[in-house]
This record gives structure tokens, C-alpha cells and sequence, in this order.
């Protein structure tokens, strides 16, 4: 049997913690990159799409009950991405942020 796995994002400590009120809560998607570390919820990644190597965010629709990959002009269904490109190369906690376009940039040291 899977067990779900969570990650915890501490905005104030900047750092991820175990659950508790105030966190960010983001759920293993029960997929591995292809440098096999897990991927959650949130993490930013860069795959192979009919455009050529492009990044998005891993979110989860409910209204599909799927995860997918959102990128700023597309969003991908994570059954119809090849699994050997993804990695990951952030996430929105950390490292990445949606700027007033929309589109997801690098975080400013």
C-alpha cells in the first residue's frame, strides 16, 4: 500500500518543518524525476514538451483529479509528459515566483 507523503513549507522559518497550522502543505505526486528524487506538489521542473524543453509548476486540478504541469501559456496533463525528462529545478517556496504577468521567474537573492 502507498503511504501519502507531505512536505511542509514554513513561510515564516523559510524552511520546511513538520505539519503544523500556518504551513504549506505539499504532497508527494508519486513520481521521481529523472535523478530520481521525489516530486511534491508546488515543485518547479523542466521537461520535454512539442515545444522543446519547457518549465512549469506541478499542481493538482481537483476537477480532474490529476496532477499536471502548468506552464505560463499551457497547462499539461502529467500522464502525457515523458517521464525520463523530468527534473526537477525548484520550487515556488524556494526559488521560483509568478511575476505580474504571470509568468514564473527565478526568486531575486
Amino acid at each position: 500500500m502507498n503511504k501519502n507523503k507531505f512536505r511542509v513549507w514554513d513561510f515564516h522559518a523559510k524552511k520546511y518543518q513538520q505539519l503544523d497550522m500556518g504551513n504549506s502543505c505539499q504532497q508527494f505526486i508519486g513520481i521521481l524525476d529523472k535523478n530520481l528524487k521525489e516530486i511534491f506538489e508546488r515543485d518547479v521542473v523542466k521537461f520535454n514538451s512539442s515545444k522543446g524543453q519547457t518549465v512549469g509548476v506541478i499542481n493538482y486540478l481537483e476537477q480532474d483529479a490529476a496532477f499536471v504541469i502548468d506552464t505560463s501559456t499551457n497547462t499539461f496533463p502529467i500522464t502525457e509528459v515523458s517521464l525520463d525528462s523530468l527534473e526537477i529545478v525548484g520550487n515556488l517556496n524556494e526559488n521560483f515566483l509568478y511575476n505580474d504577468s504571470g509568468e514564473l521567474i527565478p526568486m531575486p537573492n
